[in-house]
């Protein structure tokens, strides 16, 4: 059962774990955001989706996974306002600096794509005490890690059952049956494998690797035995991009399907690497004990 905040310390913290999350930024903000609290303290400014600060207690991948269409906006915007004891404000009538920071906060996630002439700013001042209170060190249990990881799994797994819908719908219209087309979830077999569907019809082969998000356009994070892989496929290697709508329903659509995508000439321009590995030096003896 959802829990709401019922302070200002707790409005507070919520703002805090929404700037906390920024990976989950794209997926909590959607197509059309409008209200925005902003938290005004001694070392800047912190922005949090209205409807994701109304709750207490939950981590911005909770949010997205599982609470973002429990409440409607209306009434979370209702209830902030009437925690922090002020109004919404349009963004165009707030400080000239504040519209700035916010701008260009705001555009650093959407890239330019969505427009603020709707959005709405409600201020909040945190004391020192609070702030202090949330510089104190985060812990994530083992639990919690786990709870992560298996949301995560769990869009990976609808992600593919879309796609793998879709590429059979695909067949359809190009002529294949039941006993023409030829489609395998690999994943199921082999999860080594560097891709999760296999497809053949005619000549049309497609080895396909599937990347699943709740946002229709966030990032996607490839492993280096998946990109060797589609790297060596070439042209037979795909791409699908699939956008969860609704992970209880388990809804959604591909929304974008690329042809080798890791071209080795190509693919250097907008993958970036976010993991190393290595092996470690040989330590001093002595401090083995």
């Amino acid at each position: 059962m959802e829990a709401f905040v019922n302070n200002t310390s707790e409005l507070a913290a919520s703002v805090h774990a929404f700037m906390d999350s920024p990976e989950y930024w794209r997926d909590a903000i959607g197509s059309n955001p409008k209200y925005f609290v902003h938290l005004s303290h001694a070392r800047g400014v912190a922005f949090g989706l209205s409807k994701f600060c109304a709750f207490r207690g939950i981590s911005l991948e909770d949010y997205v996974v599982k609470h973002r269409h429990t409440k409607g906006g209306g009434w979370t915007q209702k209830h902030i306002a009437k925690i922090a004891g002020t109004d919404w404000e349009p963004l165009q009538e707030m400080p000239k600096q504040l519209q700035k920071d916010f701008r260009s906060w705001f555009a650093s996630i959407t890239e330019g794509r969505i427009g603020t002439e709707q959005i709405h700013l409600l201020t909040l001042k945190e004391t020192t005490k609070e702030r202090t209170k949330h510089n104190a060190k985060r812990r994530i249990s083992p639990s919690d890690l786990a709870a992560r990881l298996a949301a995560q799994n769990r869009i990976g797994a609808i992600g593919e059952e879309i796609a793998l819908a879709h590429e059979k719908n695909r067949l359809k219209d190009l002529g294949a049956n039941a006993q023409t087309m030829d489609v395998i979830q690999v994943s199921l077999l082999n999860v080594a494998a560097g891709f999760d569907i296999r497809s053949r019809f005619k000549k049309d082969l497609r080895h396909i690797e599937v990347k699943a998000s709740t946002s229709i356009d966030g990032p996607l994070f490839i492993s280096p035995n998946e990109l060797s892989t589609l790297q060596n496929l070439g042209a037979s290697a795909y791409l699908y991009m699939v956008h969860v709508t609704n992970v209880k329903k388990r809804e959604g659509r591909v929304v974008k399907v690329i042809r080798d995508p890791f071209n080795r000439r190509k693919s250097k321009a907008w993958l970036a690497p976010c993991l190393f590995t290595g092996r470690p030096p040989d330590g001093d003896p002595q401090d083995a004990g």
